[in-house]
């Protein structure tokens, strides 16, 4: 399968269109450094109790982990600008370069 090149703008884009279905992403985790694995969903309207999710919408992802969506706190976000790959729709893409805010 050949694996596209998009840019971070085009992969938020193309996971604010996914509309609650699973996608799965790849990025750099700011605590560490490491690459992590995410399968997720942006379906976090129902979970959330008594408002929306305060972080900076700008460049972070809000997402439910659904290997954490059993738990408590299955809540995350990941950082478009560490972002490597996405998976949407059965096609895999790599995310190349940085979002200018």
């Amino acid at each position: 399968m050949n694996t596209k090149i998009i840019s971070p703008e085009q992969a938020k884009d193309m996971i604010l269109a996914t509309k609650g279905k699973f996608f799965t992403v790849k990025f750099i985790k700011k605590s560490n450094g490491e690459l992590r694995t995410m399968n997720c969903t942006l379906n976090m309207k129902s979970k959330l109790k008594g408002g929306e999710s305060t972080i900076n919408k700008d460049y972070q992802i809000p997402v439910i982990d659904t290997a954490e969506a059993a738990s408590k706190f299955p809540f995350r976000s990941f950082d478009i600008n560490t972002l490597k790959v996405l998976k949407v729709n059965k096609q895999s893409y790599q995310v190349d370069g940085a979002v200018v805010l």
